[in-house]
Order: C-alpha cells, then structure tokens, then sequence
C-alpha cells in the first residue's frame, strides 16, 4: 500500500466555527466562540468517512449515551482555562 505524500486541505471559516475537509470529504469541524463552553472538533472522522466521535450531546440521538454532557467531540484543556478549572 502507498500512501499520498500531499493532501488536499480546505478550510472554511465561519464566524463561531471552521469547516475542514480533506481531499473533498469533510474531516472535521472545530467549534468556538462565546456560546461554546470549550473548543471542540466534531464529529471526527477517519479517511474512509467513519465517525468517531458520540453525536451527543451536539445531536440529540436516543441510541448514544448522555452522560458526560460536557464531553463535546474531541476537546484538550488544561488546569485554568478563561477561569474555568478542568
């Protein structure tokens, strides 16, 4: 199997969020913004399309799980962030 040396990034920049698709599929979407408790990236998906992450609780979906309500997609934080402690 070879693999590609170059890829085809888009970016589309909204006003609380950016769109990524690579090589014409959408990869991922990153959330900010004042109405957004912490970054996160969602849904984020592999090369073949699969998502990865849990649609709850961005979606409302009655088969995912809802606890955890603050875990959004793929987030980083660490300690004190804009005086909130994770």
């Amino acid at each position: 199997m070879t693999w590609p040396l170059l890829a085809d990034v888009k970016i589309d920049r909204k006003p609380d969020q950016i769109d990524v698709s690579i090589d014409g599929k959408p990869f991922t979407t990153f959330f900010f913004g004042p109405n957004t408790a912490k970054p996160y990236l969602a849904p984020l998906r592999t090369a073949d399309g699969t998502v990865i992450t849990r649609r709850w609780p961005m979606e409302k979906v009655d088969t995912d799980s809802h606890d955890h309500p603050h875990h959004t997609g793929l987030w980083f934080t660490h300690d004190d962030v804009n005086g909130i402690k994770f």
